[in-house]
């Protein structure tokens, strides 16, 4: 299409040409960015119900932290030390409200806030 049989078309018809045009150069930007960001690091992000071949997203970084059900967790790939983990209540990693530690499998566990926990089980002393 020339100049000239563009201009003759509707106000609306150009808008919207233009705006698939945005659109597009939008998505190749994002394409871009996370293109140049996916520089292979010692953390990732991992989606298994995304697609059948999940990709990794790697962090630019050295921690990243998620906040889910009234906890916060924060992992951190503490120099060459190994790995740090530090949790809190709430959204906030350096909140100060208890979060309880749920051992569940052999080098696995839950954390749980405090109010979410449920139990059967009755200690000593416990009122009916």
């Amino acid at each position: 299409m020339t100049p000239q049989q563009f201009a003759k078309l509707p106000r609306y018809a150009q808008n919207a040409f233009h705006q698939e045009r945005r659109s597009k150069h939008d998505a190749e930007e994002k394409i871009r960015r996370l293109t140049d960001t996916q520089t292979k690091t010692k953390i990732w992000v991992e989606d298994y119900g995304a697609e059948i071949d999940h990709q990794r997203e790697y962090v630019q970084g050295d921690a990243i932290v998620i906040a889910h059900a009234g906890v916060c967790l924060k992992v951190t790939a503490y120099r060459d030390q190994g790995i740090e983990l530090s949790w809190s209540e709430g959204d906030c990693p350096y909140g100060t409200g208890d979060v309880a530690f749920i051992p569940t499998s052999y080098q696995q566990a839950r954390l749980t806030a405090v109010e979410n926990m449920h139990t059967n089980t009755r200690f000593e002393g416990d009122s009916e």
